[in-house]
């Protein structure tokens, strides 16, 4: 599919780490970037709802403002900015793309993530999606530029419909995750395509009180040391390469 396929389509940019985040700021202007739509569109959460999961709000208001030319912020979560983009805005779209997240959606993370959430959303209206993460060690700091070029790597390659990303006739998204830089160690690192690892996250809790028969926990496992297999996409990130996954409904 050559650029000229994508004369009049409309994409659309959000995330589940706030309108704010470098993340979604990157992915705008790598949408923008790579020329390939005439019209893109930001609706994504007023402050971070990240970990929300599929989380839509139907008990209370949703705020929605504008903010910029065809940007809007929504007192809600990612889920709700596909429904709200679509329902409310009249934005019909040929594509949402997610992110990036700050921090991987990997596995059995895709279940707990507002960013894939969100494409999950997208696929269920029938358009087509992709979830673009970067998974960073504790130490390293994101560079959201190359993060950003990575995307348009993947990107470009999904929409062009090259035999390696060609559409599967399966109702899905793609589940994009760039591997840490310092592990990767290279400006280009490999696209592989993989399956999900479905191995459990690990579990851990700290003890950091205790008052009246009320105990308070805190969250203490270590993600970077989940359980996890050879040629799924865990591994394959964690070892440098860029995994690309086909997720189904």
């Amino acid at each position: 599919m050559k650029a000229d396929d994508f004369k009049m389509a409309t994409a659309l940019v959000t995330n589940d780490d706030g309108i704010q985040a470098s993340g979604i700021n990157a992915l705008v202007q790598t949408v923008k970037s790579i020329e390939l739509f005439d019209a893109v569109y930001v609706v994504a959460p007023d402050q971070p709802k990240s970990g929300c999961s599929h989380q839509a709000t139907t008990d209370r208001k949703l705020l929605l403002e504008a903010v910029g030319d065809n940007r809007f912020q929504i007192g809600g979560s990612p889920a709700d900015c596909v429904r709200v983009a679509i329902a409310q805005l009249d934005i019909q779209p040929d594509w949402v793309f997610a992110g990036i997240n700050h921090g991987a959606n990997l596995g059995c993370d895709v279940y707990l993530s507002g960013t894939t959430a969100a494409a999950r959303e997208a696929v269920m209206h029938d358009i087509n999606a992709i979830a673009l993460s970067q998974y960073h060690l504790s130490s390293t700091q994101i560079d959201w530029k190359q993060a950003g070029q990575w995307a348009a790597m993947v990107i470009q390659q999904v929409l062009e419909g090259s035999d390696a990303f060609s559409s599967s006739s399966e109702s899905g998204y793609w589940n994009v995750n760039f591997p840490d830089p310092i592990i990767c160690g290279k400006a280009e690192p490999d696209i592989c395509l993989t399956g999900l690892d479905t191995n459990a996250l690990p579990i851990g809790y700290e003890l950091v009180g205790e008052s009246d028969g009320v105990t308070a926990l805190k969250h203490a496992a270590d993600y970077h040391q989940r359980k996890r297999e050879d040629g799924l996409d865990v591994q394959v990130c964690f070892d440098g390469a860029i995994s690309v996954s086909r997720v189904s409904l």
